[in-house]
């Protein structure tokens, strides 16, 4: 199919196509009464969901993400870089668990932004031999990464 549309909208082209008995052209113009905002499918699109739907028992793949999710998408990469910022200590489990999302999505996030978290631990500072603990996120890129690593290493 040369566009592709949401499950609802498939399901609904369904349901119309159904309501005509089979008929692609009375399918056609009762979508376009029933739901006059959106997209106008051509004729065969019809024919080809109900033949999915019995070969396959699926509707055709949906490809185009909803206007809903890339919102929430954009939220939720927001949210995470926030909590970072305020709160440094916290761990990707933690964030993750708090704002309701996979572990490995506050990872790539973090990636992403070319911020990784490191581990508390155990540093001499130049000046004194005395141990301090250090513990949060680091921003990082790819120039400075080694330099940066060798010294939380040694």
């Amino acid at each position: 199919m040369p566009f592709v549309f949401s499950h609802v909208e498939y399901c609904d082209m369904h349901f119309v196509y159904g309501f005509c008995d089979g008929n692609e052209r009375a399918a056609l113009e009762e979508y376009q009464r029933r739901f006059p905002d959106r997209r106008i499918p051509s004729r065969s699109v019809f024919f080809r969901i109900h033949q999915t739907l019995r070969e396959t028992g699926c509707l055709p793949s949906v490809a185009v993400q909803s206007e809903r999710e890339v919102v929430r998408t954009i939220n939720t990469r927001e949210n995470i870089l926030q909590m970072v910022q305020r709160s440094p200590r916290l761990s990707t489990r933690k964030i993750a668990s708090r704002i309701g999302v996979l572990r490995m999505q506050v990872w790539r996030t973090l990636h992403e932004e070319n911020v990784y978290p490191y581990h508390n631990q155990r540093v001499h500072t130049s000046g004194t031999r005395r141990p301090c603990s250090t513990y949060g996120f680091v921003p990082l890129d790819k120039s400075t990464s080694r330099t940066v690593m060798r010294h939380f290493i040694h």
